[in-house]
């Protein structure tokens, strides 16, 4: 029989896993379907048919997969059904996904007998209170004698405090190192404290006969309107920065300001003041940091490039491995995992290596990584797996602890030696497994437990790597990766990946071409990851002999 799945689900235009929820709102009544179906004796032979029970009663009928859309469905229990069949006409096992739309609050029953409830207990409440209200009315209308009486001393000791804090707040405006303005609610100039006069050397006259009467003549800063609109309309202070050009010095200032609307009881703005602190010295710190920034974050781009110029080149994998393909997603600028290959007396030899960290310190292991690699396969002529790995652990010890270095830097590797003469690959992993996989099982060979980087004094047997011997079979697809793919953190609970979900995903592709398997693997990545960061680098090797 064919077989019929559900590739993709949405609703209101967002994806949700088919297997994640079978309950929706009533505004989320917008459902789309993609299905698709494998027929691998005659897959263009196929012919599908669905229906949405609940919505519909007769089935629809397409000649291939498709989109479809079901818009503004009502409250109500649905199944959506699809089948496909083949050339042969039969029919496969049909695929089904039920699901309920439940009805907004307001039809419900209890919602109106909560509503007439609320009202009439609102109606008696009201009642009460007026009945109260009218109780306390000579009772308030006697203390608010009392209280006009109370007010008007406390008046009088309230203008007497007001009078104090004034003088203090004049003399602060007046001695502080930081530049004071004072406008009209029209943005006039005022007053400026002493500051300024030190500062630019002209007093409010002068300033006003020189420049003009007004903040927008007197800023240095452009957009000074769309600020004082901004304060005013909000109702809040406001922060921005001015760059200031002294003609006779040449030099640079700037200034950041703090510019406060103030509004009278009634809310009609009455004045605006604006304090101006120098951060030229601030400015010059930033500009420093950033060029800096821009420095390292240049040499790390052209790591990169070093970095990609050693890979190996995929056409070249493509040239022994026709079928094949590699999917490699920095978390960096640079990366942690890198992939190796050669071709050496009929044998082709891929690895998927895990170094230590990411970014740069996971980029230095890397470069170590691959000239060992180099070393021990091109040019020592080393090609079994396992002593490989033996070599490759050898070399990082003496690499990074022949300075008795207490560093735990290392890596994991999958490492595959295919011989294209006996249709055989040899396989070894450290801490990382071999995955084959057909159109109906998935058979994992799990690496050995010793990561790269491992002495011999950490452990008590002795450290030995496994060769295994696969006999390759027409049809079955073979991976290596590191583990960053089943590690990233998103979906809709924010939680892993998982090697689980990674299975299916790569089932469920097998039978695609490289290409497309490529594709839809970085597609479903970036669809699960969503908003979330990338935590790790990412490394698929998938090849079909």
């Amino acid at each position: 029989k064919p077989t019929i799945f559900i590739k993709l689900f949405f609703v209101n235009n967002k994806p949700f896993a088919i297997d994640s929820i079978s309950e929706f709102k009533y505004n989320q009544n917008y459902m789309s379907f993609t299905i698709d179906g494998i027929w691998l004796k005659n897959p263009s032979k196929i012919y599908f048919r669905y229906k949405l029970k609940g919505f519909e009663e007769k089935w629809n009928y397409s000649t291939d997969g498709k989109v479809i859309n079901y818009n503004n469905l009502s409250p109500n229990n649905y199944t959506f059904i699809a089948q496909v069949k083949n050339e042969e006409d039969v029919w496969s096992q049909p695929v089904e996904f039920n699901f309920t739309i439940n009805a907004p609050i307001w039809k419900h029953w209890w919602f109106w007998i909560l509503v007439i409830g609320i009202g009439l207990l609102s109606i008696y409440l009201v009642i009460k209170y007026r009945v109260k209200s009218l109780q306390n009315k000579n009772t308030l209308l006697e203390q608010r004698v009392k209280e006009r009486t109370f007010q008007i001393e406390q008046q009088s000791k309230i203008i007497e405090s007001k009078n104090i804090e004034l003088e203090q707040l004049s003399l602060v405006a007046s001695k502080t190192d930081n530049v004071v303005l004072i406008l009209d609610a029209h943005g006039k100039l005022e007053y400026v404290n002493e500051s300024f006069t030190k500062i630019n050397k002209m007093t409010i006259d002068e300033l006003k006969k020189n420049k003009g009467e007004t903040i927008y003549e007197l800023s240095n800063n452009p957009n000074i309107k769309e600020i004082i609109n901004d304060a005013v309309k909000n109702k809040r202070s406001v922060n921005y920065e001015s760059l200031n050009k002294k003609t006779n010095t040449g030099s640079e200032v700037w200034a950041s300001s703090t510019l406060t609307p103030l509004f009278d009881e009634e809310g009609k703005l009455k004045k605006i003041i604006i304090i101006d602190s120098d951060v030229s010295e601030k400015k010059k710190q930033e500009r420093v940091i950033l060029q800096k920034n821009k420095d390292i974050t240049d040499s790390i781009s052209y790591a990169r490039k070093i970095q990609y110029a050693f890979l190996p080149n995929i056409n070249t994998i493509n040239t022994y491995l026709p079928n094949s393909f590699v999917l490699y997603l920095t978390k960096d600028i640079v990366s942690g995992d890198f992939y190796w290959f050669t071709h050496i007396d009929n044998c082709s030899i891929i690895a998927a290596v895990d170094c230590t960290g990411h970014g740069v310190p996971g980029a230095f292991m890397s470069l170590i990584g691959y000239n060992l690699l180099n070393k021990i396969v091109n040019e020592q002529k080393i090609t079994d797996p396992k002593d490989v790995l033996l070599e490759l652990n050898n070399g990082v010890l003496e690499a990074l602890y022949k300075n008795d270095s207490e560093s735990k830097d290392g890596m994991d590797i999958a490492i595959c030696k295919i011989n294209h003469l006996n249709n055989t690959m040899y396989f070894a992993g450290a801490m990382r497994p071999l995955w084959i996989i057909n159109s109906s099982s998935l058979v994992e060979i799990k690496g050995d437990k010793i990561p790269i980087g491992t002495k011999q004094s950490d452990r008590g047997e002795k450290i030995a790597y496994t060769t295994h011997t696969i006999e390759l079979k027409k049809g079955s697809s073979y991976y290596i990766f590191t583990d960053g793919y089943a590690d990233q953190f998103g979906g809709p609970k924010g939680k892993k990946y998982s090697s689980r979900k990674f299975k299916e995903l790569l089932t469920n592709n097998v039978t695609q071409n490289c290409k497309n398997q490529e594709k839809n693997i970085e597609l479903e990545h970036h669809n699960w990851k969503a908003d979330n960061e990338q935590v790790d680098d990412i490394l698929l090797i998938g090849f079909t002999l």
